[in-house]
Protein backbone atom coordinates (compact mmCIF):
# COMPACT_ATOMS: atom_id res chain seq x y z
CA UNK A 1 0.00 0.00 0.00
CA UNK A 2 1.43 3.69 -0.82
CA UNK A 3 2.01 5.95 1.64
CA UNK A 4 -0.73 8.31 2.07
CA UNK A 5 0.53 11.29 1.27
CA UNK A 6 -3.08 12.04 0.44
CA UNK A 7 -4.34 11.78 3.56
CA UNK A 8 -2.26 14.15 4.92
CA UNK A 9 0.76 16.14 4.56
CA UNK A 10 3.58 16.47 6.55
CA UNK A 11 2.56 19.33 8.29
CA UNK A 12 -0.90 18.60 8.92
CA UNK A 13 0.49 14.93 10.29
CA UNK A 14 2.21 17.35 13.15
CA UNK A 15 -1.18 19.19 13.81
CA UNK A 16 -3.05 15.73 14.41
CA UNK A 17 -0.14 14.11 16.34
CA UNK A 18 -0.84 17.36 18.78
CA UNK A 19 -4.64 16.61 18.72
CA UNK A 20 -4.23 13.33 19.79
CA UNK A 21 -2.60 14.22 22.88
CA UNK A 22 -5.65 16.53 23.78
CA UNK A 23 -8.79 14.84 22.21
CA UNK A 24 -11.17 11.92 22.46
CA UNK A 25 -9.12 9.09 21.82
CA UNK A 26 -10.15 5.43 20.46
CA UNK A 27 -7.35 2.69 21.45
CA UNK A 28 -6.34 -0.43 22.98
CA UNK A 29 -5.23 1.44 25.85
CA UNK A 30 -7.22 1.32 29.00
CA UNK A 31 -10.93 3.33 28.77
CA UNK A 32 -10.72 6.97 30.91
CA UNK A 33 -12.58 9.73 31.24
CA UNK A 34 -15.45 8.57 29.47
CA UNK A 35 -19.04 8.37 30.46
CA UNK A 36 -21.14 5.77 28.83
CA UNK A 37 -24.76 5.31 28.83
CA UNK A 38 -27.07 3.37 27.00
CA UNK A 39 -25.05 2.70 23.79
CA UNK A 40 -23.28 6.89 24.32
CA UNK A 41 -19.67 6.99 25.32
CA UNK A 42 -18.76 10.45 26.20
CA UNK A 43 -15.88 12.08 26.75
CA UNK A 44 -15.61 13.81 30.26
CA UNK A 45 -12.14 15.04 29.57
CA UNK A 46 -10.14 16.57 26.50
CA UNK A 47 -7.71 13.81 27.41
CA UNK A 48 -10.40 10.76 27.18
CA UNK A 49 -9.69 7.33 25.79
CA UNK A 50 -12.36 4.56 24.63
CA UNK A 51 -10.52 1.02 24.77
CA UNK A 52 -11.28 -0.49 21.53
CA UNK A 53 -11.72 -3.89 22.70
CA UNK A 54 -14.34 -2.54 24.42
CA UNK A 55 -16.23 -0.49 22.14
CA UNK A 56 -15.81 -3.84 19.45
CA UNK A 57 -17.43 -5.85 22.32
CA UNK A 58 -20.38 -2.82 22.99
CA UNK A 59 -21.09 -3.33 18.61
CA UNK A 60 -21.63 -7.00 18.60
CA UNK A 61 -25.00 -6.71 20.93
CA UNK A 62 -26.22 -3.19 19.66
CA UNK A 63 -25.83 0.14 18.02
CA UNK A 64 -22.64 2.50 19.98
CA UNK A 65 -21.93 6.16 19.70
CA UNK A 66 -18.91 8.07 20.35
CA UNK A 67 -19.42 11.70 21.14
CA UNK A 68 -16.79 14.32 21.85
CA UNK A 69 -17.40 16.38 25.29
CA UNK A 70 -15.68 17.20 28.07
CA UNK A 71 -13.44 19.57 25.82
CA UNK A 72 -12.34 17.05 23.44
CA UNK A 73 -13.59 17.82 20.00
CA UNK A 74 -11.80 16.01 17.93
CA UNK A 75 -12.22 12.13 17.77
CA UNK A 76 -8.74 10.12 16.49
CA UNK A 77 -8.97 6.12 15.63
CA UNK A 78 -5.63 5.11 17.01
CA UNK A 79 -5.68 1.45 16.65
CA UNK A 80 -7.78 -0.54 14.34
CA UNK A 81 -10.76 -2.44 14.94
CA UNK A 82 -13.16 -4.43 13.03
CA UNK A 83 -17.28 -6.01 13.86
CA UNK A 84 -19.29 -8.38 12.05
CA UNK A 85 -23.13 -7.62 12.81
CA UNK A 86 -25.42 -5.43 11.87
CA UNK A 87 -24.59 -2.49 14.61
CA UNK A 88 -24.17 1.17 13.79
CA UNK A 89 -21.46 2.84 14.85
CA UNK A 90 -21.30 6.70 15.16
CA UNK A 91 -18.61 8.81 15.73
CA UNK A 92 -19.42 12.48 16.77
CA UNK A 93 -17.07 15.24 16.89
CA UNK A 94 -17.38 18.63 17.69
CA UNK A 95 -14.89 18.96 15.16
CA UNK A 96 -12.94 16.34 13.01
CA UNK A 97 -12.65 12.73 13.24
CA UNK A 98 -9.28 11.55 12.62
CA UNK A 99 -8.07 7.39 11.36
CA UNK A 100 -4.79 6.16 12.29
CA UNK A 101 -5.19 3.06 11.67
CA UNK A 102 -7.73 0.70 9.57
CA UNK A 103 -11.72 0.62 10.66
CA UNK A 104 -13.39 -2.68 9.31
CA UNK A 105 -17.26 -3.12 9.05
CA UNK A 106 -16.95 -6.81 8.72
CA UNK A 107 -20.27 -7.78 8.42
CA UNK A 108 -23.71 -6.06 7.92
CA UNK A 109 -22.95 -3.35 10.13
CA UNK A 110 -22.93 0.39 9.29
CA UNK A 111 -21.72 3.59 9.95
CA UNK A 112 -22.03 7.18 10.48
CA UNK A 113 -19.64 10.33 10.75
CA UNK A 114 -19.99 13.73 11.86
CA UNK A 115 -17.45 16.57 12.06
CA UNK A 116 -18.27 19.90 11.33
CA UNK A 117 -16.52 21.71 8.43
CA UNK A 118 -17.53 24.87 9.75
CA UNK A 119 -15.65 25.06 12.58
CA UNK A 120 -12.36 23.84 10.89
CA UNK A 121 -13.06 20.72 10.93
CA UNK A 122 -12.70 17.89 8.38
CA UNK A 123 -12.47 13.74 7.65
CA UNK A 124 -8.74 12.74 7.98
CA UNK A 125 -6.69 9.56 7.22
CA UNK A 126 -3.40 8.96 8.13
CA UNK A 127 -0.27 6.55 8.80
CA UNK A 128 -2.25 3.85 5.71
CA UNK A 129 -5.62 4.39 7.56
CA UNK A 130 -8.89 3.11 5.91
CA UNK A 131 -12.26 1.99 6.38
CA UNK A 132 -13.48 -1.36 4.98
CA UNK A 133 -16.92 -2.54 4.61
CA UNK A 134 -17.55 -6.26 3.48
CA UNK A 135 -20.98 -5.66 2.64
CA UNK A 136 -22.00 -2.62 -0.63
CA UNK A 137 -25.11 -2.75 1.03
CA UNK A 138 -24.29 -1.46 4.47
CA UNK A 139 -24.59 1.77 5.59
CA UNK A 140 -22.59 4.84 5.41
CA UNK A 141 -23.55 7.76 6.61
CA UNK A 142 -21.48 11.25 6.93
CA UNK A 143 -22.50 14.85 8.22
CA UNK A 144 -26.48 13.49 7.63
CA UNK A 145 -25.66 12.16 4.12
CA UNK A 146 -25.99 9.04 2.60
CA UNK A 147 -23.28 7.32 0.51
CA UNK A 148 -23.68 4.51 -2.03
CA UNK A 149 -20.69 2.31 -1.40
CA UNK A 150 -18.75 0.51 -5.03
CA UNK A 151 -16.26 -2.44 -5.22
CA UNK A 152 -14.69 -1.05 -8.11
CA UNK A 153 -14.30 1.38 -11.31
CA UNK A 154 -16.86 0.09 -13.49
CA UNK A 155 -19.31 -0.10 -10.47
CA UNK A 156 -18.49 3.41 -9.69
CA UNK A 157 -18.66 4.68 -13.42
CA UNK A 158 -22.28 3.59 -13.40
CA UNK A 159 -23.52 4.27 -10.38
CA UNK A 160 -22.69 8.05 -11.45
CA UNK A 161 -23.92 7.41 -14.53
CA UNK A 162 -27.35 7.08 -13.18
CA UNK A 163 -26.97 9.46 -10.55
CA UNK A 164 -24.61 12.10 -11.41
CA UNK A 165 -24.69 14.62 -8.52
CA UNK A 166 -24.90 11.61 -6.09
CA UNK A 167 -22.67 10.26 -3.13
CA UNK A 168 -20.78 7.57 -3.32
CA UNK A 169 -18.05 6.00 -1.70
CA UNK A 170 -14.74 3.66 -2.43
CA UNK A 171 -15.39 0.10 -0.21
CA UNK A 172 -11.94 -1.44 -0.18
CA UNK A 173 -8.92 -0.95 -2.12
CA UNK A 174 -8.87 -2.02 -5.93
CA UNK A 175 -6.54 -3.29 -8.30
CA UNK A 176 -7.51 -2.01 -11.51
CA UNK A 177 -4.61 -3.99 -13.69
CA UNK A 178 -7.84 -6.53 -14.07
CA UNK A 179 -9.24 -3.34 -16.39
CA UNK A 180 -6.85 -3.38 -18.68
CA UNK A 181 -5.59 -0.08 -20.05
CA UNK A 182 -8.44 1.80 -20.74
CA UNK A 183 -9.18 3.52 -23.82
CA UNK A 184 -11.74 6.88 -22.54
CA UNK A 185 -12.27 7.78 -18.66
CA UNK A 186 -14.66 6.03 -16.65
CA UNK A 187 -16.43 9.12 -15.22
CA UNK A 188 -17.32 12.05 -17.60
CA UNK A 189 -18.57 14.03 -16.00
CA UNK A 190 -19.42 14.35 -12.11
CA UNK A 191 -21.05 17.06 -9.63
CA UNK A 192 -21.63 15.01 -6.51
CA UNK A 193 -18.98 13.93 -3.80
CA UNK A 194 -16.71 10.88 -4.38
CA UNK A 195 -15.01 9.80 -0.77
CA UNK A 196 -12.31 7.21 -0.92
CA UNK A 197 -12.29 6.71 2.70
CA UNK A 198 -8.44 6.50 2.38
CA UNK A 199 -8.13 3.52 0.52
CA UNK A 200 -5.81 2.93 -2.59
CA UNK A 201 -6.66 2.26 -6.52
CA UNK A 202 -3.76 0.63 -7.80
CA UNK A 203 -2.70 0.25 -11.79
CA UNK A 204 -5.09 2.94 -13.25
CA UNK A 205 -3.90 2.88 -16.71
CA UNK A 206 -5.26 5.16 -19.18
CA UNK A 207 -4.09 5.69 -22.94
CA UNK A 208 -6.68 7.94 -24.42
CA UNK A 209 -7.87 10.94 -27.30
CA UNK A 210 -10.04 12.49 -24.63
CA UNK A 211 -10.08 16.04 -24.54
CA UNK A 212 -9.33 15.53 -20.61
CA UNK A 213 -8.70 12.30 -19.79
CA UNK A 214 -8.73 10.76 -16.25
CA UNK A 215 -10.19 8.99 -13.98
CA UNK A 216 -12.81 11.82 -13.50
CA UNK A 217 -12.77 13.84 -17.19
CA UNK A 218 -14.67 16.91 -16.00
CA UNK A 219 -15.73 17.97 -12.27
CA UNK A 220 -18.21 20.22 -11.84
CA UNK A 221 -18.38 23.08 -9.79
CA UNK A 222 -20.17 21.09 -7.06
CA UNK A 223 -17.94 18.17 -7.37
CA UNK A 224 -15.59 17.02 -4.09
CA UNK A 225 -13.15 13.78 -5.05
CA UNK A 226 -11.57 13.15 -1.52
CA UNK A 227 -9.52 10.68 0.58
CA UNK A 228 -7.96 8.43 -2.35
CA UNK A 229 -4.96 7.16 -3.22
CA UNK A 230 -4.14 5.94 -7.14
CA UNK A 231 -0.78 4.08 -7.07
CA UNK A 232 1.46 3.17 -10.24
CA UNK A 233 -1.04 5.20 -12.61
CA UNK A 234 0.17 4.49 -16.50
CA UNK A 235 -1.08 7.44 -18.21
CA UNK A 236 -0.92 8.70 -22.00
CA UNK A 237 -2.37 11.57 -23.55
CA UNK A 238 -1.99 10.79 -27.09
CA UNK A 239 -3.42 14.42 -28.48
CA UNK A 240 -4.65 16.49 -25.54
CA UNK A 241 -4.56 16.53 -22.01
CA UNK A 242 -4.05 13.67 -19.30
CA UNK A 243 -4.38 13.54 -16.02
CA UNK A 244 -4.74 10.72 -13.43
CA UNK A 245 -7.33 12.03 -11.14
CA UNK A 246 -9.53 15.43 -12.39
CA UNK A 247 -9.35 16.34 -16.31
CA UNK A 248 -11.22 19.58 -15.83
CA UNK A 249 -12.04 19.96 -12.55
CA UNK A 250 -13.90 23.35 -11.25
CA UNK A 251 -14.45 21.18 -8.22
CA UNK A 252 -12.17 20.57 -4.69
CA UNK A 253 -9.48 17.82 -5.27
CA UNK A 254 -8.73 17.28 -1.67
CA UNK A 255 -6.58 14.59 0.08
CA UNK A 256 -5.34 12.63 -2.90
CA UNK A 257 -2.53 11.39 -3.81
CA UNK A 258 -0.96 10.14 -7.72
CA UNK A 259 1.83 8.04 -8.31
CA UNK A 260 3.03 6.70 -11.66
CA UNK A 261 4.14 7.80 -15.07
CA UNK A 262 2.48 10.08 -17.74
CA UNK A 263 3.43 10.43 -21.10
CA UNK A 264 2.57 11.52 -24.17
CA UNK A 265 1.40 15.37 -25.34
CA UNK A 266 0.82 17.63 -22.60
CA UNK A 267 -0.61 16.45 -18.92
CA UNK A 268 -0.17 17.35 -15.15
CA UNK A 269 0.35 14.59 -12.07
CA UNK A 270 -2.98 14.94 -10.47
CA UNK A 271 -5.37 17.60 -12.80
CA UNK A 272 -5.12 18.79 -16.19
CA UNK A 273 -6.68 22.10 -15.29
CA UNK A 274 -7.69 23.18 -11.70
CA UNK A 275 -10.46 25.93 -11.84
CA UNK A 276 -11.54 24.96 -8.17
CA UNK A 277 -9.47 24.27 -5.55
CA UNK A 278 -7.33 21.22 -4.63
CA UNK A 279 -5.87 21.04 -1.22
CA UNK A 280 -3.85 18.90 0.97
CA UNK A 281 -2.67 16.63 -2.22
CA UNK A 282 0.37 15.08 -3.31
CA UNK A 283 1.71 13.58 -6.57
CA UNK A 284 4.77 11.31 -7.37
CA UNK A 285 4.43 11.23 -11.14
CA UNK A 286 7.39 11.09 -13.52
CA UNK A 287 6.17 12.83 -16.33
CA UNK A 288 7.50 13.09 -20.12
CA UNK A 289 5.66 15.00 -22.84
CA UNK A 290 6.68 16.50 -26.11
CA UNK A 291 4.77 19.77 -25.07
CA UNK A 292 3.93 20.70 -21.39
CA UNK A 293 3.98 18.82 -18.29
CA UNK A 294 3.47 19.66 -14.32
CA UNK A 295 4.00 17.72 -11.70
CA UNK A 296 0.28 18.62 -9.83
CA UNK A 297 -1.43 20.38 -12.14
CA UNK A 298 -0.94 21.95 -15.82
CA UNK A 299 -2.98 24.89 -15.30
CA UNK A 300 -4.18 26.65 -12.24
CA UNK A 301 -7.01 29.32 -12.54
CA UNK A 302 -8.52 28.56 -8.96
CA UNK A 303 -6.54 27.73 -5.75
CA UNK A 304 -3.96 25.44 -4.96
CA UNK A 305 -3.06 24.73 -0.74
CA UNK A 306 -1.01 22.80 1.50
CA UNK A 307 0.03 20.59 -1.93
CA UNK A 308 3.23 19.13 -3.32
CA UNK A 309 4.56 17.39 -5.71
CA UNK A 310 8.23 15.17 -6.35
CA UNK A 311 8.28 13.81 -9.65
CA UNK A 312 10.31 14.74 -12.34
CA UNK A 313 9.24 17.12 -15.09
CA UNK A 314 10.61 16.15 -18.67
CA UNK A 315 8.84 19.07 -21.35
CA UNK A 316 8.79 20.38 -24.65
CA UNK A 317 7.93 24.17 -25.89
CA UNK A 318 5.18 24.26 -23.59
CA UNK A 319 4.80 26.18 -19.62
CA UNK A 320 6.05 23.41 -17.64
CA UNK A 321 6.45 23.73 -13.63
CA UNK A 322 7.17 21.02 -11.17
CA UNK A 323 4.05 22.02 -9.23
CA UNK A 324 2.00 23.97 -12.05
CA UNK A 325 2.52 24.89 -15.65
CA UNK A 326 0.63 27.92 -15.70
CA UNK A 327 -0.74 29.61 -12.86
CA UNK A 328 -2.98 32.25 -13.26
CA UNK A 329 -4.38 31.63 -9.92
CA UNK A 330 -3.13 31.04 -6.15
CA UNK A 331 -0.46 29.18 -4.95
CA UNK A 332 -0.19 28.92 -1.22
CA UNK A 333 1.99 26.87 1.25
CA UNK A 334 2.59 24.54 -1.75
CA UNK A 335 6.44 23.01 -2.85
CA UNK A 336 7.95 20.89 -5.54
CA UNK A 337 11.19 18.94 -5.63
CA UNK A 338 11.40 17.41 -9.00
CA UNK A 339 14.13 18.33 -11.28
CA UNK A 340 12.52 20.17 -14.33
CA UNK A 341 14.18 20.26 -18.01
CA UNK A 342 12.88 21.58 -21.11
CA UNK A 343 14.72 20.12 -24.74
CA UNK A 344 13.03 22.79 -26.95
CA UNK A 345 12.42 26.81 -27.69
CA UNK A 346 9.85 28.31 -26.32
CA UNK A 347 9.29 27.29 -22.77
CA UNK A 348 9.03 28.70 -19.54
CA UNK A 349 10.48 26.18 -16.57
CA UNK A 350 10.36 27.10 -12.93
CA UNK A 351 11.04 24.88 -9.85
CA UNK A 352 6.97 25.61 -8.57
CA UNK A 353 5.12 27.00 -12.11
CA UNK A 354 6.60 27.69 -14.86
CA UNK A 355 4.81 31.09 -16.03
CA UNK A 356 3.00 33.38 -13.33
CA UNK A 357 0.71 35.30 -15.01
CA UNK A 358 -0.21 38.52 -13.53
CA UNK A 359 -2.77 39.04 -11.22
CA UNK A 360 -1.77 35.38 -10.26
CA UNK A 361 -0.18 34.71 -6.78
CA UNK A 362 2.53 32.18 -5.13
CA UNK A 363 3.03 32.70 -1.62
CA UNK A 364 4.46 31.09 1.43
CA UNK A 365 5.66 28.14 -1.04
CA UNK A 366 9.15 26.47 -2.37
CA UNK A 367 11.38 24.77 -4.87
CA UNK A 368 13.97 22.36 -4.26
CA UNK A 369 14.52 20.92 -7.57
CA UNK A 370 16.85 21.54 -10.38
CA UNK A 371 16.34 23.45 -13.58
CA UNK A 372 17.57 23.22 -17.00
CA UNK A 373 16.51 25.16 -19.67
CA UNK A 374 16.73 24.20 -23.57
CA UNK A 375 17.53 27.35 -25.83
CA UNK A 376 15.47 30.18 -26.68
CA UNK A 377 13.28 29.45 -23.64
CA UNK A 378 11.20 32.64 -22.41
CA UNK A 379 12.62 31.95 -18.88
CA UNK A 380 13.65 29.38 -16.50
CA UNK A 381 14.00 29.94 -12.77
CA UNK A 382 14.26 27.88 -9.28
CA UNK A 383 10.73 28.86 -8.52
CA UNK A 384 8.89 30.70 -11.30
CA UNK A 385 10.24 30.69 -15.22
CA UNK A 386 8.36 33.51 -16.15
CA UNK A 387 5.38 35.85 -15.15
CA UNK A 388 4.38 39.48 -13.96
CA UNK A 389 2.20 37.86 -11.32
CA UNK A 390 3.66 38.40 -7.32
CA UNK A 391 6.02 36.00 -4.92
CA UNK A 392 5.79 36.32 -1.83
CA UNK A 393 7.43 34.90 1.32
CA UNK A 394 8.58 32.33 -0.90
CA UNK A 395 11.83 30.45 -1.79
CA UNK A 396 14.16 28.31 -4.32
CA UNK A 397 17.13 26.01 -3.61
CA UNK A 398 17.53 24.40 -6.91
CA UNK A 399 20.30 24.87 -9.72
CA UNK A 400 19.25 26.41 -12.57
CA UNK A 401 21.14 26.43 -15.84
CA UNK A 402 20.74 26.36 -19.78
CA UNK A 403 20.39 28.84 -22.73
CA UNK A 404 17.58 30.82 -21.73
CA UNK A 405 17.04 34.53 -22.49
CA UNK A 406 16.35 34.86 -18.69
CA UNK A 407 17.56 33.05 -15.67
CA UNK A 408 17.20 33.47 -11.73
CA UNK A 409 17.74 31.43 -8.42
CA UNK A 410 14.23 32.51 -7.70
CA UNK A 411 12.68 33.54 -11.09
CA UNK A 412 13.75 34.04 -14.79
CA UNK A 413 11.55 37.22 -15.09
CA UNK A 414 9.80 38.10 -11.78
CA UNK A 415 6.93 40.60 -11.18
CA UNK A 416 6.54 41.52 -7.46
CA UNK A 417 9.04 39.79 -5.38
CA UNK A 418 8.53 40.30 -2.03
CA UNK A 419 9.92 38.60 1.48
CA UNK A 420 11.44 35.79 -0.64
CA UNK A 421 14.88 34.06 -1.23
CA UNK A 422 17.27 32.00 -3.17
CA UNK A 423 19.87 30.07 -2.73
CA UNK A 424 20.77 28.10 -5.88
CA UNK A 425 23.42 28.68 -8.71
CA UNK A 426 22.62 30.53 -12.13
CA UNK A 427 24.65 28.91 -14.91
CA UNK A 428 23.86 30.59 -18.10
CA UNK A 429 24.88 29.96 -21.33
CA UNK A 430 23.89 32.76 -23.51
CA UNK A 431 22.80 30.88 -26.48
CA UNK A 432 21.80 32.82 -29.65
CA UNK A 433 20.54 35.75 -27.40
CA UNK A 434 22.22 39.22 -27.19
CA UNK A 435 19.87 40.24 -24.59
CA UNK A 436 20.68 36.90 -22.03
CA UNK A 437 20.07 37.46 -18.55
CA UNK A 438 21.54 35.78 -15.58
CA UNK A 439 20.68 36.70 -11.59
CA UNK A 440 21.28 34.96 -8.23
CA UNK A 441 17.59 36.45 -7.69
CA UNK A 442 16.07 37.05 -10.91
CA UNK A 443 17.06 37.45 -14.18
CA UNK A 444 14.96 39.90 -15.22
CA UNK A 445 13.39 42.27 -13.12
CA UNK A 446 10.88 44.90 -13.19
CA UNK A 447 8.29 45.65 -10.62
CA UNK A 448 8.68 45.84 -6.86
CA UNK A 449 11.58 43.96 -5.17
CA UNK A 450 11.53 43.83 -1.36
CA UNK A 451 12.97 42.39 1.69
CA UNK A 452 14.78 39.79 -0.51
CA UNK A 453 18.62 37.85 -0.96
CA UNK A 454 20.15 35.39 -3.25
CA UNK A 455 23.52 33.72 -2.18
CA UNK A 456 24.01 30.91 -5.42
CA UNK A 457 27.32 31.51 -7.41
CA UNK A 458 25.71 33.74 -10.59
CA UNK A 459 27.42 32.82 -14.46
CA UNK A 460 27.22 33.44 -18.08
CA UNK A 461 25.17 35.28 -20.32
CA UNK A 462 25.34 38.49 -21.40
CA UNK A 463 24.08 40.34 -18.39
CA UNK A 464 25.22 39.09 -15.09
CA UNK A 465 24.51 40.25 -11.35
CA UNK A 466 24.96 39.33 -8.02
CA UNK A 467 21.20 39.47 -7.26
CA UNK A 468 19.58 40.67 -11.21
CA UNK A 469 20.44 40.30 -14.70
CA UNK A 470 18.82 43.22 -16.19
CA UNK A 471 17.26 45.84 -13.80
CA UNK A 472 14.10 47.65 -15.82
CA UNK A 473 13.39 51.61 -14.95
CA UNK A 474 10.13 50.06 -13.54
CA UNK A 475 11.57 48.41 -11.17
CA UNK A 476 12.03 49.28 -7.64
CA UNK A 477 14.07 47.42 -4.71
CA UNK A 478 14.18 47.87 -1.02
CA UNK A 479 16.51 45.79 1.75
CA UNK A 480 17.32 43.73 -1.37
CA UNK A 481 21.16 42.03 -0.85
CA UNK A 482 23.44 39.49 -2.59
CA UNK A 483 25.88 37.13 -1.17
CA UNK A 484 29.24 39.13 -2.59
CA UNK A 485 31.54 35.67 -1.43
CA UNK A 486 29.08 33.21 -2.73
CA UNK A 487 27.70 34.41 -5.72
CA UNK A 488 31.41 35.59 -7.72
CA UNK A 489 29.39 38.55 -8.56
CA UNK A 490 30.77 42.30 -7.29
CA UNK A 491 28.24 43.66 -8.74
CA UNK A 492 24.29 43.72 -7.58
CA UNK A 493 23.08 43.82 -11.42
CA UNK A 494 24.71 42.87 -15.11
CA UNK A 495 22.67 45.79 -16.40
CA UNK A 496 20.18 48.84 -15.25
CA UNK A 497 20.01 50.87 -12.33
CA UNK A 498 20.06 48.98 -8.70
CA UNK A 499 19.48 51.71 -6.57
CA UNK A 500 18.08 49.61 -3.05
CA UNK A 501 20.28 46.47 -3.59
CA UNK A 502 23.35 46.19 -1.08
CA UNK A 503 26.45 43.73 -1.05
CA UNK A 504 26.66 41.41 2.03
CA UNK A 505 29.67 39.47 3.36
CA UNK A 506 28.27 35.90 3.77
CA UNK A 507 29.32 36.51 7.06
CA UNK A 508 27.39 39.55 7.34
CA UNK A 509 24.65 38.22 6.07
CA UNK A 510 24.37 35.06 8.70
CA UNK A 511 25.21 37.12 11.41
CA UNK A 512 21.94 38.38 11.91
CA UNK A 513 18.68 40.18 9.52
CA UNK A 514 20.03 42.68 7.21
CA UNK A 515 18.82 45.97 7.51
CA UNK A 516 15.00 46.17 6.87
CA UNK A 517 13.82 42.83 7.03
CA UNK A 518 11.09 42.50 9.54
CA UNK A 519 11.71 40.47 12.72
CA UNK A 520 7.66 39.33 12.45
CA UNK A 521 8.39 37.78 8.93
CA UNK A 522 12.28 36.63 9.45
CA UNK A 523 14.57 34.31 11.48
CA UNK A 524 17.65 33.97 11.86
CA UNK A 525 19.50 31.01 13.46
CA UNK A 526 22.92 29.42 13.35
CA UNK A 527 21.38 26.08 13.01
CA UNK A 528 18.35 26.87 10.62
CA UNK A 529 19.19 27.64 6.76
CA UNK A 530 23.15 26.97 7.14
CA UNK A 531 22.64 30.37 8.94
CA UNK A 532 20.84 32.39 6.32
CA UNK A 533 17.60 34.37 7.16
CA UNK A 534 14.22 32.66 6.89
CA UNK A 535 11.15 32.51 6.39
CA UNK A 536 9.02 32.04 9.96
CA UNK A 537 5.62 30.93 8.49
CA UNK A 538 7.54 29.09 5.54
CA UNK A 539 10.89 27.57 7.17
CA UNK A 540 13.42 25.35 5.06
CA UNK A 541 12.91 21.06 5.45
Amino acid sequence: MALKFCSLAALLAVVLATAVRADFTLSNKPTHDVSCSAGVCTATDKNANLNAGELTNMLMSSDATVKTGGGAVTIQVLDGFSWMSTSRLTLDAKKSVGFHKPVAIAGEGALTITYDSSAGGDLLFSDGAKIDFADLDSSLIINGRTYTLAGDIDMLAQDILQQPSGRFALAADYDASADGVRSTSPVRRFAGTFEGLGHTIDRFSLKTNDRSGALFAILKKTAVVRDIDLTNVKLTGKVHTIAAIGGYSQGLIAHCFAGGVLSGRIGGGLASTNAGTILDSHTSVSISVYDAGAGLALSNTGTIEKSSADGDVEAGYGNSGGLVGFNDGTITSSFASGKISGTSHGAALGGLAGYNADGASIRLSHASGDISVGEQSEGGGGLVGNGSGEIVQSFATGNVSGDSASLGGLAGVGGKIVQSYATGTVSGHGGEFSDAYSGGLAGYADAEVDQVYSTGRVSGGWYVGGLIGLAQLTAHFASSYWDTDTSGRKKPCGHGSCKGVAPLTDVELKSGLPEGFDPKIWGSDPNINSGYPYLLANPPR
